[in-house]
């Protein structure tokens, strides 16, 4: 197999690249070190910065990448990339994924965000990487919304929208810090609107999951 085809394979998912290559005793530990490391990076708080995320993602890629490439005659793989090249690929490759990241907004129309509480559980827990939705319409009553506060972002649920403004509560009422302490939020305030659940390392049954 092409080593150029392995080490984009590794660099799209932590381990894939060993898997290809038949190696699935070094992909399983590849895989599950990647993931004692996120969890390890989930419990800082700036890790509910989504760039760490990003910073995560590409230590790991460089990690496996340059494994392969320097045992790549261990591997069996034909040595046809000199290691010019190799830098080269690297480089271009974090280039592409920093400049989607950043241009995320404009070109996707989304962003993500992190749930750092549990005040809108069990619709969303702590840990939940929710997708969110960029638009320019008005919240709508009942839909689940990120916005900015003095504190930060946060994410809650529309109760009313009137001549005052927007009032947003947490489902979870106990635990939620929401328009009952800080009043009314302009529209300016709202970023975009939760669209689903991407992942949850601590509970992957909630992949995907829709957030309504």
């Amino acid at each position: 197999m092409n080593i150029a085809v392995i080490l984009i394979l590794q660099l799209l998912i932590p381990g894939a690249g060993f898997a290809a290559l038949g190696k699935l005793k070094i992909a399983i530990i590849y895989s599950v070190a990647a993931t004692l490391l996120f969890i390890c990076f989930s419990r800082t708080p700036y890790f509910f910065e989504s760039t760490y995320w990003l910073a995560w993602w590409l230590f790991m890629s460089a990690i496996g990448t340059s494994t392969i490439y320097f045992c790549r005659n261990t591997l069996g793989l034909p040595d046809k990339m000199p290691l010019p090249t190799f830098g080269l690929f690297l480089i271009f490759s974090f280039a592409v994924a920093g400049g989607i990241y950043s241009f995320r907004q404009a070109l996707l129309k989304v962003d993500l965000f992190i749930v750092p509480s549990d005040s809108m559980a069990p619709t969303l827990i702590p840990g939940d990487l929710i997708v969110v939705h960029l638009n320019s319409r008005l919240p709508d009553t009942q839909e689940i919304w990120v916005f900015v506060t003095p504190a930060g972002n946060a994410v809650k649920r529309v109760q009313r929208v009137d001549m005052h403004g927007i009032w947003v509560e947490g489902d979870n009422r106990r635990q939620s810090w929401d328009s009952r302490y800080f009043g009314y939020l302009s529209t300016t305030q709202f970023i975009g609107q939760a669209s689903f659940i991407a992942i949850n390392i601590k509970q992957l049954n909630r992949v995907f999951k829709p957030v309504n």
